[in-house]
């Protein structure tokens, strides 16, 4: 009988952590009004006013979903949650710990980039489908070109070749922003020798070890 009775706190506990994962998923989706990322078939939309930071540079602890899932349909500084090894938080939090928050990213989780981007420039997109947070990197991902082809069309869009293989096609380019980004890839697209390119959205990874 005992048994039951200390299982019914544990459901009760659980219960209420999905019903605030729930309400956190629902209030980031709500503020997920800017512009739509497509990535193959998958749409994104981005958290305008918020960035990404180091949990130990960011000015506090990586907040718990309840204190976002009580203030639904607002985003409070405080209370913007996490995505992947990252807290989210406004921009200006990003922007006053530039010099101190570096990505640590490794070259799995941002599509190859082997240096170290400033994170002011990164963003937070919500996964559509899921209703989970992205991060979201000023960087275009191309795909069945080649190293000459890249480069000339990084230059061309005013962008950065991160990486460029002969051997599979794919490559790296980038930007100042991820406007400057999204601007770019209409151009990277419609050149010959492009199969397809994406913004860079990052939804999983690898913790360094």
């Amino acid at each position: 009988m005992n048994k039951y009775l200390i299982g019914i706190p544990f459901l009760l506990a659980m219960g209420t952590a999905a019903h605030a994962a729930d309400t956190y998923a629902q209030a980031l989706t709500a503020a997920a009004t800017g512009a739509t990322i497509d990535v193959a078939s998958t749409s994104f939309r981005i958290v305008p006013g918020v960035g990404i930071a180091h949990p130990a540079t960011s000015g506090s602890p990586a907040p718990a979903i309840s204190r976002l899932a009580s203030k639904a349909g607002s985003m409070p500084a405080e209370s913007l949650g996490t995505v992947g090894p990252f807290v989210i938080v406004p921009k200006s939090a990003v922007s006053a710990t530039t010099h101190a928050a570096r990505s640590s990213v490794n070259a799995g989780a941002t599509s190859g980039n082997n240096g170290q981007d400033d994170l002011s420039s990164f963003g937070v997109a919500v996964n559509m489908r899921t209703r989970q947070p992205a991060v979201v990197a000023p960087r275009l991902k191309v795909f069945g070109s080649d190293a000459t082809t890249i480069a000339a069309v990084a230059k061309k869009t005013q962008g950065t070749v991160v990486y460029a293989s002969d051997v599979d096609g794919s490559g790296l380019i980038r930007y100042g922003s991820i406007d400057q980004a999204q601007a770019a890839l209409p151009a990277v697209k419609a050149t010959k020798g492009v199969d397809d390119a994406f913004v860079d959205v990052i939804e999983s990874f690898r913790q360094k070890q």
